[in-house]
């Protein structure tokens, strides 16, 4: 799927599987007015030996 969204030219998919951190994807539910529902890492490792804690906090 990354490799399709990468040839799509989906933002944030640019490196296909390479690990990339998207710190302004971390804001967009706050300035969400009504609430939503969210579907959270489908694509993605969380606590990837590589993520550093600042990151999850």
């Amino acid at each position: 799927m990354a490799k399709r969204l990468k040839a799509m030219g989906t933002n944030g998919y640019q490196n296909g599987f390479e690990l990339s951190l998207l710190d302004d994807r971390l804001s967009q539910p706050i300035k969400r007015k009504k609430p939503t529902t969210y579907f959270v890492n489908s694509m993605s490792d969380l606590f990837h030996e590589d993520i550093p804690f600042s990151f999850i906090d």
